[in-house]
């Protein structure tokens, strides 16, 4: 059964790969917000 419940967990968290990429592309996210938002205050002052 504990085999069992540790092969699924397994299966279930995503590869270190894509454990990478998915941080990239947030990071990515995150960096053109910022950019977005300092361009917005820039105009409005």
């Amino acid at each position: 059964m504990r085999e069992n419940v540790t092969e699924e967990l397994k299966q279930i968290q995503p590869e270190d790969e894509s454990k990478r990429k998915m941080l990239d592309i947030l990071r990515r996210f995150h960096l053109e917000e910022e950019m977005e938002s300092d361009g917005e205050d820039s105009m409005l002052v």
